[in-house]
């Protein structure tokens, strides 16, 4: 079984060629997929706008073999019912077996609460939505003038201290998302997927249980 398993790709109803592409490729390959959370942004776009964007190529492909961990970015209070045509089943947490190793998978905002969270975010609030949106637009700002600079700071600093919650397990992984930084420690049984943002792509795959973490330019 080839397993793929990403997160944090943000998606809005904005069109994104090369992203797409890539998405496609990656998950064509995959047998099942789990979709680790933050796939859509309610932060930038309203649902809807997602659902009916360009994007929409990709959903009946992952309704026949994907499971969705539900994110911050993407809570299920954003959604309404046809977020159900996306993937076949939605979770807080999602495992599933590579092989001889179990993998539990969680999108790790409840581990690690960001800036977000921690300031009590409610979903359905427009204007704290509104704000956040502003964060977020400075963030990838600075993301867009250089990837590097949060990436080895404040995200590596939090997948860290995401990897210390954990226990290790003898033949078991723990695969998060959320903090945007990927890593894959299989002595300690822990990996982040990191995100597939900015022209950026890291993913982890698994076949048999071998696995691996994927970085790419798109």
């Amino acid at each position: 079984m080839k397993l793929l398993i990403f997160s944090d790709t943000h998606l809005t109803e904005k069109e994104e060629p090369n992203k797409l592409k890539l998405l496609q490729k990656i998950i064509n390959w995959a047998d099942e997929i789990i979709i680790n959370g933050d796939f859509w942004d309610g932060y930038k776009t309203e649902f809807n706008k997602f659902y009916t964007s360009g994007w929409k190529v990709l959903f009946p492909q992952l309704q026949k073999k994907a499971y969705y961990n539900w994110g911050n970015h993407d809570h299920k209070l954003l959604a309404d019912s046809k977020i159900t045509t996306i993937c076949k089943e939605f979770n807080q947490s999602t495992t599933i077996q590579s092989g001889e190793i179990t993998i539990k998978t969680e999108h790790g905002n409840r581990l690690i609460p960001l800036f977000d969270e921690k300031n009590n975010y409610d979903p359905l609030n427009i204007r704290h939505k509104k704000t956040l949106n502003l964060l977020q637009l400075l963030i990838d700002t600075v993301f867009n003038i250089n990837i590097d600079i949060f990436k080895n700071t404040y995200f590596r600093y939090k997948t860290l201290e995401l990897k210390k919650k954990i226990q290790p397990k003898k033949n078991f992984l723990y695969a998060f998302g959320h903090t945007h930084f990927p890593m894959l420690d299989l002595k300690n049984s822990f990996a982040n997927s990191g995100f597939i943002h900015y022209g950026f792509a890291s993913f982890i795959t698994a076949e048999d249980g071998k696995i691996k973490l994927q970085q790419t330019r798109y």
